[in-house]
């Protein structure tokens, strides 16, 4: 991220999400959203993707510490 423009990419970044989420209002069953950080993994994505939920853990790179 550019140094001083903070403010700037979040508007971007937060319109950038209302429009998917208009644009996905009148079918919202064709859009997942997910936040890896707050526990979403493999029940919620195999759900979506309507598939079976794999016997492996989640991959998660890059992991802050907790």
């Amino acid at each position: 991220m550019p140094h001083n423009h903070k403010r700037e990419h979040i508007r971007y970044y937060e319109a950038h999400t209302d429009s998917v989420r208009e644009h996905f209002s009148n079918d919202p069953d064709k859009l997942l959203e997910v936040c890896w950080e707050d526990g979403d993994g493999w029940e919620k994505l195999s759900t979506f993707l309507t598939l079976p939920l794999p016997e492996i853990p989640f991959p998660h790179e890059n992991r802050s510490p907790s």
